[in-house]
Formats: C-alpha cells, structure tokens, sequence
C-alpha cells in the first residue's frame, strides 16, 4: 500500500525494489503497475489495493456473521 499515489522514482519505489529484487515495477502517466514472473500481465497498485480491501471486507463479514460489509472505518497508524 505504500507505493499507491507514488511516482516511479520515488524513494519508497526505490526502496520496495531494493527489498524485493524479483518483481518489476512501470508506470504510465499516473499509475503504478507491478510485474513478477508469476504473473500473466503487470497489476496495476490501485488493483492490489482494492483487492486487498476486498478480501478484509469478507473477512470482517465472516467474522461478523453477516453476508455484506456494507460501512466501515479503516484506521491508518500514524508513522
């Protein structure tokens, strides 16, 4: 999630590659896209993170017990 809103050559881009050598990064004029061998085509950030809110909204609905997450707050630690 650090890389969403980031440029290519942005030092948190930098460092991501640094620290994971085996994935390939590109962009167009606004969005980042990830790339790694495993992958039949590069994803776009914005997709990895809607993926990722997906899967925490099935998530909280099982724990809930309900069939639809439908409102929710999401807290972001101060750094």
């Amino acid at each position: 999630m650090s890389l969403l809103g980031k440029k290519i050559d942005s030092p948190t881009v930098v460092s991501f590659l640094e620290k994971f050598p085996h994935y390939e990064i590109t962009a167009d004029d606004e969005t980042l896209y990830l790339s790694h061998a495993d992958l039949e085509n590069p994803v776009s950030i914005d997709q990895i993170v809607a993926l990722t809110l997906r899967s925490a909204a099935e998530i909280a609905a099982k724990y809930a017990e309900v069939d639809k997450v439908k409102d929710c707050v999401i807290t972001v630690p101060v750094f």
